[in-house]
């Protein structure tokens, strides 16, 4: 019989991802719905209903490869804040923070931050 070496997610805890191809590694983000004067914006807070999330870019893949080996780089890069679709990507969690896997396509848009 043959030994099949393992991954111990719990002891062996991943400290980098890197996506593949025209994907995204974002990190979700909490959404306020006040701003920095005090005043409540009108949006609903709910993300079950709200319907998207926002996140930040952490890290991204290569693009999307064509024929011909033509690759189509990314449209955003890491530092980015953007809006998701609630569903979209897979959800992963490394080192004790949220991330979701996202293709390209499932970015809605990207918002400016003032930081």
């Amino acid at each position: 019989m043959t030994a099949t070496a393992t991954l111990d997610l719990n002891a062996q805890a991943p400290t980098a991802f890197t996506p593949l191809g025209a994907r995204y590694l974002v990190e979700i983000l909490e959404v306020s719905n006040m701003s920095a004067g005090g005043l409540i914006v009108a949006f609903d807070n709910d993300e079950a209903t709200r319907g998207w999330v926002a996140g930040r870019i952490v890290a991204s893949g290569n693009g999307h490869r064509l024929e011909r080996d033509v690759t189509v780089p990314m449209a955003y890069s890491p530092g980015d804040v953007v809006m998701i679709d609630r569903l979209a990507g897979r959800k992963i969690v490394l080192q004790g923070h949220a991330y979701r896997v996202v293709n390209q396509t499932d970015v809605l848009g990207r918002f400016e931050v003032k930081e």
